[in-house]
């Protein structure tokens, strides 16, 4: 039975890490003001926001796929790009007032988007996504111990987040004469479920890979500074795919985000990483109370993590993604 991530009998979060599955049972929230008045239903419902990412790495392969739910409009974009060179496929699309919302109380929802030519579609552990005569399809497999956790947000807000990586991963694409099929053996996903009250404006650097290392070992990993702020970091390594927590990093992101490498290291420097972007899904938008400045990297990591109990790991051009992102909402 999934644990539910608002007590019910006091209305507030259950902050820190989920072994198991949960349930955001947003009902439950009291939302309060500033001052502590009582905040209506609606306005709590109108200020819940959740996104969804999926990253896809094989062999000379990456692709992303994300939507994001405002309440009020929805945010999706989908890309696939060889491991060299431009993407075969790239776009992103707005709607306003969405027929087809979100659920926000599971943890990982099923969820449909269609707009301006693109199509987004994703229900038990399959994602579909078409634009134009590019199509994407993926069938997921079991995620090794994803990361679940829940942290306090500003003055009365809350974030969940729930990140698994190493997930082999089978499926195809098809785009004019491009054909790939992707086998489990090589092919592998991380998804990225977050949501709460979050910060009216906030910022996170973000840094992901999934894939197999030069070793043999099946690896994953998410690193992260902003949103979860206060107590817990949401970092965390997978090695063969058993989860190993890291400490807080520190992010370096040049002013030039899309071509020059990042840094990214912890204080003891036991991860010490370099991140060389290869291709850039920018976005920057200024309209009235809604502001976004957002950069998503693919592109590749090398440097060492050191782990106790393990010899270091070694990360040799390991295909992966980084972001920077400001937004208003």
């Amino acid at each position: 039975m999934p644990r539910p991530i608002i007590c019910p009998e006091t209305g507030r979060p259950v902050y820190g890490r989920h072994d198991g599955p949960v349930t955001i049972n947003l009902k439950d929230f009291h939302l309060r003001s500033a001052m502590g008045r009582p905040v209506p239903g609606w306005f709590q419902r109108f200020k819940y926001r959740q996104f969804m990412f999926f990253g896809i790495s094989d062999q000379n392969f990456s692709a992303g796929v994300a939507l994001a739910d405002l309440h009020f409009a929805q945010q999706a974009f989908f890309y696939v790009k060889p491991a060299a060179g431009l993407p075969w496929v790239h776009t992103s699309a707005m709607s306003l007032l969405p027929a087809n919302p979100m659920n926000p109380e599971s943890e990982f929802p099923d969820f449909f988007f269609q707009k301006s030519g693109l199509m987004l579609h994703f229900q038990k552990n399959c994602l579909e996504a078409r634009y134009k005569d590019a199509h994407l399809h993926i069938l997921l497999g079991e995620s090794p111990s994803p990361l679940r956790l829940c942290t306090r947000t500003g003055w009365r807000g809350w974030t969940f987040t729930r990140k698994a990586a190493s997930i082999p991963a089978s499926g195809s694409f098809r785009c004019h004469n491009v054909h790939r099929d992707l086998s489990p053996e090589t092919c592998r996903a991380l998804t990225d479920r977050t949501c709460g009250i979050l910060r009216r404006e906030t910022f996170w650097n973000w840094a992901a890979a999934t894939g197999i290392l030069a070793s043999g070992e099946d690896f994953g990993m998410n690193l992260a500074w902003g949103v979860n702020e206060t107590g817990f970091t949401e970092n965390r390594i997978w090695i063969r795919g058993m989860p190993v927590n890291i400490g807080p990093v520190i992010f370096e992101v040049p002013e030039n985000r899309s071509s020059t490498p990042w840094q990214i290291y912890s204080e003891d420097k036991s991860l010490c990483l370099s991140f060389t972007p290869s291709w850039a899904m920018t976005q920057r938008v200024s309209a009235g109370l809604i502001a976004t400045d957002f950069v998503q990297n693919t592109g590749f990591f090398s440097g060492m993590i050191h782990i106790r109990g393990h010899a270091p790991l070694i990360l040799s051009d390991l295909p992966g993604w980084t972001e920077d992102h400001y937004v208003r909402w």
